[in-house]
């Protein structure tokens, strides 16, 4: 299992958050995460640091899953970064669900915005709620308001456990086909 580190500003965490900032720029992520292609580094350490709480997942290319939680009120705003090439992979979703379950179980509501209608199913897969939209918010684009507390966390694990098993379901009935067809339509059992 991947281990998950908590953000506290030192040298070397300072490095892997720079890395990782200058990846973000050259890959055009900056503007996608905060709708300014310029956002500066000083800003984005700031924004991380104390008393922010921001988790983060390394490989040897440094880190590729950044996930900080703004507290306001009896919740918290979460926003997160994941690197281009973990953004599909199985064991980053996995990663992000671990650190969104403790969140739901730390705050009593998780608010999310974005401007990048396209990530709407990840988000209601994950368990948020689609609340609105606040027009122009971001540089001229709509945001887009989630909501996700432990009630819809909750609805949304039991429907990942659900297709997880329809998947694997439907992997064994493939395997099973193929399996009777190499043997002429007999089967085991």
């Amino acid at each position: 299992m991947t281990p998950l580190y908590v953000y506290t500003p030192a040298r070397d965490a300072d490095l892997l958050v720079a890395q990782l900032w200058a990846r973000m720029a050259a890959d055009g992520d900056l503007d996608r995460v905060f709708s300014n292609p310029d956002y500066p580094l000083s800003a984005f350490l700031t924004l991380l640091a104390p008393p922010h709480e921001t988790i983060y997942a390394m490989d040897d290319d440094g880190i590729f899953m950044i996930v900080w939680f703004e507290r306001f009120a009896a919740g918290t705003f979460l926003s997160a970064y994941f690197r281009p090439d973990k953004r599909k992979c199985r064991d980053t979703d996995e990663l992000f669900r671990r650190v969104l379950k403790s969140g739901v179980d730390a705050y009593s509501t998780i608010i999310n915005l974005t401007w990048q209608a396209y990530l709407t199913p990840i988000h209601l897969a994950m368990g948020y709620e689609l609340n609105g939209r606040i027009p122009g918010l971001f540089n001229g684009r709509d945001a887009l308001i989630f909501s996700c507390n432990s009630a819809s966390f909750a609805r949304a694990e039991a429907r990942g456990q659900a297709n997880d098993a329809a998947e694997r379901n439907g992997q064994e009935r493939r395997w099973r086909d193929m399996i009777q067809q190499e043997n002429g339509g007999m089967t085991d059992g």
